[in-house]
């Protein structure tokens, strides 16, 4: 049985005493044993409060939450620190969806909430534009590429305007050069070709200066061809070869050859050189030629040797 005995080991001041060292227990806080009678057995601790120290106690606990108070509602931390202490009790205490419930409309928790939806809305953000930021990178790299395309095509379009220009004026110069030419050997040919004509009316001598106008009409034919060879090769094409082979290769006929084919065949050299200069404008050629009385065959050969016995008196 439990001894009712009071052992009474000491005696604490209460709240509010001034005698730290007075016997008096009337304000104090009196800690008190009682033991077991039977060997082998603890006895038990019983602490008594007077009731200054439980006012004071009280006072105290009124003031910490007061204080507590205040700094949950200045001092984000402070708030912060005391959420997380009632957290973990309510969690402690109760199950888990509970204390989610009990905590839900909390201005942490609201605040939080808010966080975590500020924060994954950023994250989004973040990797829209890192996935903008990827794309923009590989349009400008592809610019880049097509910019270098560019940059060659046009270095290659540049030396290519230039190489024709060179090309345009060396031709221009080419040009020039032969219209010049063919001008004023033209000239020259229409001139002579007038000048020799009436001398190739002349009986048998005519056939000489009928010979030296062919041998220039078919140099200077060659002449021509050949300042056309070279423009045909300036602008790429060299046609005009040809023509320039069968024109430059032509024989040149002699004052015997002609006489000897007008001897041979007159009518024929007549058709053959009439039907070749059919199509000249305002100057008819007949196609039959007229035969000349002996009459006309005398006036012609007189006019050039004079006097002849028994022909020209």
């Amino acid at each position: 049985m439990e001894s009712e005995n009071i052992l009474k080991l000491g005696c604490l001041p209460a709240v509010g005493s001034r005698n730290l060292h007075s016997n008096h227990c009337a304000d104090c806080m009196t800690i008190s044993y009682y033991s077991n009678n039977e060997p082998g057995t603890s006895g038990r601790l019983r602490v008594r409060l007077t009731k200054p120290f439980k006012a004071g106690a009280i006072v105290t606990m009124f003031l910490f939450l007061i204080a507590g108070n205040v700094l949950s509602l200045t001092h984000q931390a402070s708030h912060d620190a005391g959420f997380r202490i009632i957290q973990s009790i309510l969690g402690w205490v109760t199950p888990k969806k509970v204390a989610e419930a009990w905590l839900s409309r909390s201005p942490t928790i609201i605040r939080d909430k808010q966080i975590a939806d500020a924060t994954r809305e950023l994250k989004e953000e973040r990797d829209a534009i890192a996935e903008k930021h990827r794309k923009l990178n590989t349009d400008y790299k592809a610019l880049g590429d097509d910019h270098k395309k560019l940059e060659g095509d046009h270095r290659s379009l540049s030396a290519a305007h230039t190489q024709l220009q060179q090309q345009g004026k060396q031709r221009a110069a080419m040009v020039d050069t032969v219209v010049q030419r063919v001008g004023a050997r033209q000239a020259r040919s229409a001139a002579r070709n007038v000048a020799s004509a009436p001398g190739k009316t002349i009986p048998v001598v005519g056939a000489a200066l009928i010979a030296g106008a062919t041998a220039w009409d078919i140099y200077e034919a060659c002449e021509l061809l050949n300042d056309l060879d070279q423009l045909a090769t300036a602008f790429g094409n060299s046609s005009a070869r040809i023509q320039r082979q069968k024109v430059c290769g032509l024989p040149v006929p002699t004052q015997a050859g002609l006489l000897q084919r007008a001897q041979a065949n007159w009518r024929g050299v007549y058709d053959e050189a009439a039907k070749e200069l059919q199509g000249l404008p305002h100057v008819p050629i007949p196609t039959v030629p007229q035969v000349p009385s002996w009459s006309d065959v005398k006036r012609s050969v007189c006019a050039v040797t004079g006097a002849v016995p028994h022909i020209c008196p």
